[in-house]
């Protein structure tokens, strides 16, 4: 696979990695978005455990589609009395 014009020589063993990181920023209270995916890693994030796990609703082709994804899951939150942003 290429990415950019740079090689991606092992999405697999990557994708194997990612979770224990996932898993660190959940405990920290962050998440995990993906953006700018080349189409061949995306369609292998999107098979993987890790992909299953973010969501599509956290995989996005623009930076900007991210972005408005986001300020929309905050403008929930903010609704919510349950959620206090800090």
């Amino acid at each position: 696979m290429r990415s950019a014009g740079i090689a991606v020589f092992d999405v697999e063993y990557t994708l194997k990695m990612l979770p224990e990181g996932e898993t660190r920023m959940k405990g920290r209270g962050s998440s995990v978005w993906l953006v700018g995916l080349d189409p061949d890693v995306l369609t292998a994030v999107r098979r993987s455990p890790f992909g299953q796990s973010v969501g599509e609703d956290r995989m996005f082709f623009n930076l900007d589609e991210a972005v408005v994804a986001y300020l929309a899951t905050q403008s929930q939150d903010a609704e919510d009395p349950g959620v206090h942003l800090t």
